[in-house]
């Protein structure tokens, strides 16, 4: 999880402090309970606490923990321990030491291992919570910009009502049908998607619909593959937030067409009990600028996934042979 300036720079203060004042709690006021260890020992208990700390903090718990590879990460937390016990044995004076012995390491490697855990666990709770108020302030303001522009909802659906019937009267049904759909999807954003959730089904009509309309630019350069699974045991008690999955495929859309050279689109949504699986290609089309800008829409789903879906998600993209592929799964268990 990315940290703030400011996260970051109190998390340096409350390490250095604490770091200080270690060293001067060891070399100044160790009291009568260090006066049993051995000179080696004592430096080994002395070393163990940052040194399990630090490891634990900025390298077992990112990269195994919070991707819950417990097993490899019990493993590096048995090997630093049995390490850390085997270097006391071989600096030891002591002849008959051994490993979890009577001067053993166990009770600063546990207190590293525990307090690491506390100040990641406060950390990442203080940058979750900076991100969702800025999330708040974000969508209060598009909110409000939104407000200040937008037409009259009513005016809009009757005037879109008023085009549908006029292409019947002229005999123009593909007009009409892509004109009620414009009216379904706009509906669907003006009210539905206002909800924290909503059902799985919903947003995987309106991502068809999507399709749908879009696919009427397609000219005879272009390919369009959709294998969208609407039907499974779990897909009628699922639900997800509204309008997560759009930018994927209005970035396929949106980057992936040209009138002049030959391009493909896939999109696969499918379902594996309570996960959903995407996967979206593109060919990336070739010109002075390849468009392959792919930045600020997938960047803000990355950011909304961090905060409704923390740890439940896998979402990465490639480039490979001319196309640009992304890939998403989701848990929806609730």
């Amino acid at each position: 999880m990315k940290k703030s300036p400011s996260i970051k720079s109190l998390e340096q203060i409350i390490l250095l402090t604490s770091g200080v004042l270690y060293v001067l709690m060891g070399v100044f006021g160790r009291g009568t309970f260090w006066e049993k260890f051995e000179s080696y020992n004592l430096l080994m208990q002395f070393i163990t606490f940052p040194l399990a700390f630090l490891l634990n903090t900025y390298d077992f718990i990112p990269a195994d923990a919070r991707k819950n590879r417990w097993f490899i990460y019990g493993v590096k937390v048995a090997a630093l321990l049995l390490l850390l016990e085997t270097i006391r044995i071989l600096i030891s004076t002591i002849p008959d030491t051994s490993i979890l012995g009577a001067q053993n390491v166990s009770i600063p490697f546990i207190a590293g291992i525990s307090l690491s855990w506390l100040f990641t666990s406060t950390r990442d709770w203080l940058v979750q919570t900076r991100e969702i108020d800025t999330l708040k302030a974000e969508k209060s303001s598009a909110e409000l910009a939104f407000l200040r522009t937008q037409v009259d909802p009513h005016f809009l659906f009757n005037t879109l009502n008023s085009m549908y019937a006029s292409a019947l009267e002229e005999e123009s049904p593909k007009t009409a049908e892509s004109i009620i759909m414009l009216s379904t999807l706009m509906r669907y954003n003006l009210h539905d998607a206002q909800a924290d959730r909503i059902e799985i089904k919903k947003e995987l009509d309106y991502i068809q619909k999507y399709i749908h309309l879009q696919s009427q630019r397609l000219g005879p350069n272009n390919s369009l593959h959709s294998d969208i699974q609407t039907e499974s045991p779990d897909i009628e008690k699922l639900r997800i937030a509204p309008l997560l999955l759009i930018p994927l495929v209005e970035n396929a859309f949106k980057y992936g067409l040209s009138q002049s050279t030959p391009t493909s689109i896939n999109i696969n949504i499918s379902f594996d009990g309570c996960m959903m699986k995407i996967e979206i290609s593109n060919t990336i089309v070739s010109g002075p600028e390849p468009k392959i800008k792919t930045g600020l829409g997938l960047e803000n789903l990355r950011k909304r996934l961090l905060i409704l879906y923390p740890g439940k998600f896998e979402f990465h993209k490639k480039i490979e042979d001319n196309t640009f592929t992304s890939f998403l799964n989701i848990d929806l268990q609730s």
